[in-house]
């Protein structure tokens, strides 16, 4: 069976955050996660293995910064990281109990598309390709996250469709009124990708479930693609000068019990959730 089946049959599970994962296992900020790929890739696997034995469907790869904007200063070629990240997916994938899958993570860029930036939209795109290019080959499917801006989001699909047939999945960062840092709500989003033959759509990071359940409400009233959610463990706040999320995987759980209620086909996490969090939420929303 593989991805699209499974979604179509059940809801699906994926994982939680890996940034902050490898932050708890020593990577120091400013850093590249994506090196640790090639320097350290135990460290990664060992955050694959937690999630599968929690129970996640779906494995998404350390590649989230894997595009030559953000490694212009790295040693290590942009193919080079992707190609580690989503072997190290997929070799955990494999060996799960549960069907499991392994996603190529495909992150913005971390600079503006024109006109509020220099980059044009041919540019990106083929700054997107580059990554998905170089490792397509190991994947199941392509999940863009995090994207703020329509026109950006729409070059990585573009990029994908055009290196691979892998199912693209996109998932976005709205604010709790449902807007992007473009300005775009939700439905202009939505709408602007349907047609670019995505295989799903949602939303990740930025704010917790508790928030996204009214985004989920008004995405389904919209579209029969199958929905998205991986919220952070809460809104982030910041003490003593570290970015903080008070949701405990009890309490994200429940949440995410709700969500599942309201039709979201892949559950997972994004910001400050853990392998405890994606163990209680697959608790909570198969429990009779």
């Amino acid at each position: 069976m593989n991805l699209l089946e499974l979604v179509e049959r059940q809801q699906i599970f994926a994982d939680g955050a890996m940034g902050t994962m490898l932050q708890a296992a020593g990577l120091r900020g400013g850093r590249s996660p994506e090196q640790w790929n090639i320097e350290r890739p135990d460290a990664v696997r060992a955050v694959h293995e937690a999630y599968a034995h929690a129970g996640a469907n779906l494995l998404t790869a350390n590649t989230f910064g894997a595009n030559a904007l953000r490694q212009r200063r790295s040693k290590y070629s942009v193919a080079a990281l992707a190609e580690a990240g989503i072997r190290l997916a997929r070799e955990i994938a494999d060996a799960a109990a549960q069907p499991c899958f392994a996603a190529l993570d495909v992150g913005p860029l971390g600079a503006f598309l024109e006109p509020l930036g220099t980059v044009s939209f041919a540019q990106a795109a083929a700054y997107f390709r580059e990554p998905i290019e170089a490792a397509a080959a190991w994947a199941d499917c392509i999940l863009i996250e995090t994207m703020s801006d329509v026109r950006e989001a729409s070059a990585a699909v573009q990029a994908a469709r055009e290196s691979c047939t892998l199912p693209v999945f996109v998932t976005m960062s709205f604010d709790e009124k449902g807007r992007l840092l473009s300005g775009a709500t939700l439905e202009e989003a939505l709408d602007a990708l349907s047609p670019l033959g995505i295989a799903g759509f949602g939303c990740n990071c930025g704010i917790g479930p508790s928030q996204m359940l009214d985004h989920l409400r008004r995405l389904s009233a919209r579209t029969d693609l199958p929905l998205i959610i991986s919220p952070n463990a809460g809104l982030p706040r910041y003490q003593d000068g570290e970015t903080v999320y008070d949701l405990t995987p009890e309490v994200f759980a429940r949440h995410m019990r709700a969500i599942a209620a309201g039709g979201a086909r892949v559950l997972g996490g994004c910001c400050g959730t853990t392998p405890a969090h994606i163990r209680a939420m697959i608790a909570a929303v198969t429990e009779d």
